[in-house]
């Protein structure tokens, strides 16, 4: 690809990640309103059951009733703010070379 086109908006890696992470949520939402939740086994005693046991977890991480949808947004969320700050210095270190 030639140094003077750009990559289409909709093409970028950081674009998709956040697409796909609106429809996952969009996904979950309409799961736990119907009421079609998968039947998955509890966390108890496991590392991710003590993850979902923090206070700060139960605090600001309670936006499905299901512990798993909880635990894979922010995990996901975080996964998409990395992928964010990567590409955002990748844009920013290949304008100031040039």
């Amino acid at each position: 690809m030639n140094k003077n086109q750009k990559t289409p908006f909709y093409n970028r890696t950081w674009f998709v990640s956040i697409a796909v992470f609106c429809i996952v949520q969009l996904l979950f939402l309409f799961v736990e309103k119907t009421g079609w939740i998968p039947n998955v086994r509890d966390f108890d005693g496991k590392l991710l059951g003590k993850v979902t046991e923090f206070h700060f977890f139960k605090e600001w991480f309670q936006f499905y009733e299901t512990q798993w949808f909880n635990l894979f947004t922010v995990f996901s969320a975080l996964f998409v703010i990395l992928q964010l700050a990567a590409s955002a210095v990748k844009g920013i270190s290949l304008k100031w070379k040039g």
